[in-house]
């Protein structure tokens, strides 16, 4: 049975990452786990008479949409550091996956990604999903995952990239971009058999396309495609920069509503 550790605020952001890890899980087993954390700088007296008050409201929503599985979420409250404590609760609990939204309550209307989430992707060895609060929620049947062959994947990387795949029958669209026509490094060509070879598990292609950007490049696939899911591992963080911290604002649009799963290697 899968473990997912739904991070949330009670904001709407977090009720949609909410629903698209029960949507995304709903053909599988799994136990969830919904965590909410007030901060040590937060007064405590408010915020706890604040957090009794949503917990009850939000189990109550609870009940009412998801009647059928409501025995299989957890509401879980804890103050302290946050990344301490979802790294806790990622051990103990033996999650599998995080999901939590790009922003919250009190993050910047014109931000991509909140602090949150950014130090979630980068600091927590987990896999995690990233849900912008336009998402549609929809089984991913056709995942992006850009790549420029420079690194090589590791193997306990993709397994939660696979084990997607598995469930769903995904099609894996794996993109290179380029500026001018080349040919690939010896380095470069060792790496993308080895990703190959990784992939045979599941359905898979490689699509080379000539572009400005690797953002207009992505923008470009998700329109042509039916990809709903970008794939990125953390480590890659050349790539991992300009995909989802800067992107460039004009024509592009997908950070707003596609959702990403940062890939690691659980320690």
């Amino acid at each position: 049975m899968l473990s997912v550790l739904i991070l949330t605020d009670f904001s709407n952001n977090s009720w949609a990452a909410l629903n698209y890890a029960i949507g995304v899980f709903s053909s599988t087993q799994a136990n969830y786990h919904l965590l909410h954390i007030n901060e040590e700088d937060d007064d405590e007296e408010s915020s706890t008479i604040k957090t009794t008050k949503e917990t009850k409201l939000l189990q109550k929503k609870l009940e009412r949409n998801f009647p059928e599985i409501v025995n299989q979420i957890t509401i879980l409250t804890n103050k302290g550091n946050f990344i301490e404590i979802v790294r806790e609760h990622v051990k103990a609990n033996q999650i599998d996956f995080i999901c939590m939204g790009t922003k919250g309550l009190h993050q910047q209307q014109n931000s991509i990604l909140g602090s949150h989430a950014a130090s979630v992707i980068t600091r927590v060895k987990c896999p995690v999903f990233v849900i912008p609060e336009k998402a549609k929620i929809k089984v991913p049947q056709q995942v992006l995952l850009p790549t420029d062959f420079n690194s090589l994947y590791q193997y306990k990387a993709l397994k939660s990239l696979l084990k997607i795949g598995k469930i769903h029958q995904t099609l894996l669209n794996v993109l290179y971009v380029f500026k001018k026509p080349h040919k690939f490094s010896e380095l470069q060509e060792r790496h993308r058999n080895v990703l190959r070879m990784y992939l045979q598990e599941i359905k898979h292609q490689f699509i080379f396309q000539r572009n400005k950007t690797l953002e207009h490049a992505v923008q470009a696939v998700i329109e042509a495609t039916e990809c709903s899911l970008i794939a990125m591992p953390a480590r890659h963080l050349n790539l991992f920069q300009h995909i989802l911290f800067e992107p460039e604002t004009e024509k592009i649009n997908y950070p707003e509503t596609i959702p990403f799963l940062v890939l690691h290697a659980n320690s």
